[in-house]
């Protein structure tokens, strides 16, 4: 939750284990309108895409340093490929 807010990346929720969800499952919500408005004109800055991932690799951190283990960050990572894999034309690091 720092990094996102130190990146100017705006928390708009949370979530923790409930009845819904699995036990230990958490999740954070950001509003980053700057991604989505390049995500939406099909394109993706490094300066972006470098916030995006030092909140999730921060995200991970926290988890492995307070658990021991970081099982979300599977899902987090999976997130970003699959952003990084749906850019058309495909992202470059240009």
């Amino acid at each position: 939750l720092l990094l996102a807010y130190l990146t100017g990346c705006p928390v708009t929720g949370y979530f923790l284990a409930g009845r819904s969800l699995s036990v230990g499952q958490a999740g954070t919500v950001f509003l980053d309108l700057e991604l989505a408005e390049q995500l939406n004109r099909g394109e993706l800055r490094q300066s972006t895409l470098a916030r995006y991932c030092t909140i999730l690799m921060g995200g991970i951190a926290a988890e492995a340093r307070a658990f021991g283990r970081a099982e979300g960050g599977w899902a987090d990572e999976r997130q970003l490929v699959s952003l990084l894999e749906g850019l058309r034309p495909p992202w470059s690091p240009d």
